[in-house]
C-alpha cells in the first residue's frame, strides 16, 4: 500500500499483512457521521496495551495536534484493534505521519492510514464493495460508541439497549474562540448535554464516556485535569467544571436581574416576547435559581411588567390574569396566537377595504 511504500522502515512482517485501506477509512468516517477529510485510522494496536498511550502519541505529532479517538473495531491482525481518529482540520496522506510509536509499548509501530474516496464503488483488495446505505449511516450516528475494547457481553444489558436506542448524538465542543464551524456556543451545547444526562437510559459511567468523547482541546483538557484531581467525579461534576470555564456569570442575582430586565420590543408580537421569556426561565430552572413550580408565576409577573401598554393583546392578558391563577404555557400561547391571528385578519381586511377601486370595475 502507498503508506507502506513511503515507510520502508515498517517491518517485512507488517508488509505481508493486510491492514485497513484508505477506502475503508473513508467509509468508516461516513458511517460515524464525520468529515472524511478529517479522519484517519491507527491500525494494529494491541488489545492488551493502554489506548491512552496511543492517544498521547497521536497528539504529539505536529500534523495531528488536537486529534481525538472516536471509535474502534477489531483489526485484521489477530489480537489488535483499529482506531478511528478525528482531526480538528483536514489531514492528507501526502503529509504523514505514516507510523506512530507509542512510548515503550509497540516496538513495531502502528501504521497510520488516511481517508481516501475511491472511484465509483469502493475497492478493497480488488473486490468492489457497495458504499454504506443511508440507513447504515443513520444507524451509525445513533449507536452508542463505547471506547473501551472487549466484547459487548462485558457491559450491562442496559448498555446493549442504549446501543440500539435512537438518541441524538452530542455535537463536538472545543471551547475555542471564535467558535469553529460546525460547533455550538457553550450554552447551546450544555443544554443538549443536560438533556442527554437526564434522559439517556444508561449508566453514570456510560454518560461520562458519552460526554467526554465529544470534547476537543482545550475543553477536553479542562475535564481531564478536573478528573485527575477528582477521580470520583460524576458526569454532572464534569459539566459543571466546563461551565466554570466556558459558562457565563453564574451569580443568581445576575441571572434574575437579566430576566427581570426583559421587555417587549417595539413591533414584536407578544408570542415572540413569551418565547424569549421561556428561554430565560429555562436558564433559571436549569441553574436551580428557581423551581419549576415558580415558572408560571414568574412568567406572569414579567409578562405584565414587560408588555407594551398599548398592545391590544396585552389588554386581554391583563384582564385574564386579573381573574384567576396564571395559566400554563400551552394555554397562554394558544390564546395569544389566536388573538394575534384575529388582529392580522382584521388589519388585512381593513387595508383591503381602503384600497381604491380598479379602473372599469364600476
Amino acid at each position: 500500500m502507498e503508506a507502506e511504500q513511503k515507510n520502508p522502515e515498517i517491518g517485512s512482517e507488517m508488509d505481508d499483512m493486510t491492514m485497513i485501506e484508505h477506502c475503508e477509512v473513508y467509509e468508516w468516517a461516513v458511517y460515524e457521521k464525520i468529515n472524511p477529510r478529517q479522519a484517519f485510522a491507527v491500525d494494529r494496536v494491541h488489545r492488551d496495551k493502554p489506548l491512552d498511550l496511543v492517544d498521547k502519541n497521536v497528539e504529539s505529532y505536529d500534523k495531528l495536534p488536537g486529534s481525538y479517538r472516536l471509535a474502534d473495531k477489531t483489526s485484521r491482525k489477530k489480537g489488535c484493534l483499529t482506531l478511528l481518529y478525528r482531526a480538528p482540520r483536514d489531514v492528507f496522506d501526502n503529509t504523514g505521519p505514516y507510523t506512530i510509536f507509542p512510548e515503550g509499548a509497540f516496538p513495531d509501530g502502528c501504521p497510520v492510514v488516511y481517508s481516501k474516496r475511491c472511484r465509483s464503488e469502493t475497492e478493497k483488495g480488488g473486490v468492489k464493495v457497495e458504499a454504506p446505505t443511508p440507513m447504515a449511516v443513520s444507524e451509525g450516528v445513533e449507536r452508542m460508541k463505547i471506547r473501551e475494547s472487549g466484547p459487548l457481553t462485558n457491559y450491562s444489558p442496559q448498555t446493549v439497549v442504549v446501543a440500539k436506542t435512537k438518541y441524538p448524538k452530542l455535537k463536538v465542543f472545543s471551547g475555542m474562540a471564535p467558535v469553529p464551524e460546525g460547533e455550538q456556543e457553550f450554552e447551546e451545547w450544555q443544554e443538549a448535554a443536560i438533556q442527554m444526562i437526564e434522559e439517556c437510559p444508561c449508566s453514570e459511567r456510560e454518560k461520562k464516556i458519552r460526554l467526554t468523547e465529544n470534547l476537543l482541546p482545550p475543553a477536553s483538557r479542562v475535564v481531564k485535569m478536573f478528573c485527575k484531581a477528582h477521580p470520583d467525579a460524576s458526569v454532572r461534576d464534569c459539566l459543571r467544571a466546563l461551565e466554570d470555564v466556558y459558562g457565563t456569570c453564574d451569580n443568581p442575582h445576575t441571572w434574575l436581574h437579566m430576566f427581570q430586565s426583559l421587555k417587549q420590543r417595539e413591533g414584536e408580537d407578544i408570542s415572540a416576547f413569551i418565547k424569549r421569556l421561556e428561554d430565560a426561565l429555562w436558564k433559571l430552572v436549569s441553574k436551580n435559581i428557581i423551581t419549576i413550580a415558580e415558572v408560571n408565576e414568574k412568567r406572569r409577573n414579567q409578562l405584565m411588567y414587560g408588555m407594551l401598554g398599548g398592545h391590544p393583546v396585552a389588554t386581554e392578558l391583563r384582564i385574564m390574569y386579573r381573574h384567576g391563577s396564571p395559566p400554563a404555557l400551552s394555554e397562554l400561547m394558544s390564546k395569544v396566537k389566536e388573538q394575534e391571528a384575529e388582529l392580522r385578519y382584521l388589519s388585512h381586511s381593513a387595508k383591503a377595504k381602503a384600497l381604491p377601486p380598479l379602473p372599469g370595475s364600476q
